[in-house]
């Protein structure tokens, strides 16, 4: 590990830079216990094309660290703003950065910045070209992400949208990405799969036109699903965006019974679950319970 290298590429001293591989220095040293690369450490875009020239690997790291993926990030680039961050990407796609590299998952590079909350990596990505309909979508990496940041989901469906995203497409077992934003906590297929409702996604994506209660599998729609998940505030914010609570499924219940039924599966899953475990089971009882109790008012018939 070599802080004289580190300090010189994020001070932004090419020159310096230079000096330092020419006295033996290897222009991919790791410079810190993570891996991080005298490219990744890279101030400005002139260390970048100076570390190039002098044959810097673009390849992944034994770390799994992406150059290209770092660089366009807001969170993990040293470059101090998105123009220096858009240059420096172009420079190492001249170089020859592949710009549709997938990772180990097979996700495409906008998918894994959508995936991460990260605005500033999507708006630069979709700058240098990456496809916002991309398989699989960014949209849904976006959707079905947890919301721990309201803004950044927001931010990111927006700037997708803008670029042509379809907002209306569906995964192979024919969710919608609303559904996708509205999804339990499940991983499976396709972009169904969810970290639990996120409220930010369910709104941005009905404020781009996706209707509240888009249909899905067996009839469902995304207030169906919430209610059976017990998540109240989106059960709330569907409402408030003009979901119909008296739309039944293919089996003839509406979002009320999904809830109810819910209640009564967990309930009976008390009779058998482990003492250390009998809290959360009731605690996520008592949410679908509060969910139904919301949605009582609907049901008139």
């Amino acid at each position: 590990m070599n802080t004289n290298l580190r300090d010189a590429c994020r001070a932004g001293d090419a020159q310096r830079v230079e000096e330092l591989v020419a006295a033996g220095h290897s222009p991919d040293e790791p410079l810190d216990a993570i891996g991080t690369t005298p490219l990744m450490a890279a101030g400005t875009p002139q260390v970048v094309r100076a570390l190039l020239n002098l044959g810097a690997s673009l390849a992944p790291t034994r770390f799994g660290h992406d150059v290209l993926q770092v660089v366009v990030s807001d969170e993990a680039s040293v470059l101090e703003d998105s123009a220096q961050r858009l240059e420096a990407a172009r420079m190492l796609i001249s170089y020859g950065a592949p710009l549709g590299r997938r990772n180990e998952h097979g996700w495409p590079r906008l998918y894994v910045a959508a995936f991460a909350g990260d605005v500033g990596a999507v708006e630069a990505l979709l700058a240098l070209g990456a496809d916002p309909n991309d398989q699989p979508p960014p949209l849904g990496a976006a959707s079905w992400g947890t919301g721990d940041d309201p803004a950044a989901t927001s931010g990111i469906i927006d700037v997708l949208v803008a670029a042509g995203a379809d907002i209306h497409r569906r995964d192979s077992a024919g969710w919608s990405l609303l559904h996708a934003a509205a999804m339990p906590y499940s991983h499976g297929d396709g972009y169904s799969s969810s970290d639990g409702p996120n409220v930010a996604a369910i709104q941005a994506l009905i404020s781009h036109g996706v209707a509240p209660d888009v249909s899905g599998p067996g009839g469902t729609t995304p207030l169906m699903l919430v209610a059976g998940d017990g998540a109240l505030e989106a059960v709330e914010v569907l409402l408030t965006l003009g979901s119909d609570p008296s739309i039944r499924d293919d089996e003839g219940d509406r979002a009320y019974g999904h809830a109810r039924t819910s209640q009564r599966q967990l309930t009976e899953l008390l009779a058998t679950t482990s003492a250390e475990t009998a809290d959360a089971v009731r605690a996520f009882r008592d949410r679908v319970r509060q969910c139904a109790e919301r949605l009582s008012a609907y049901e008139l018939d």
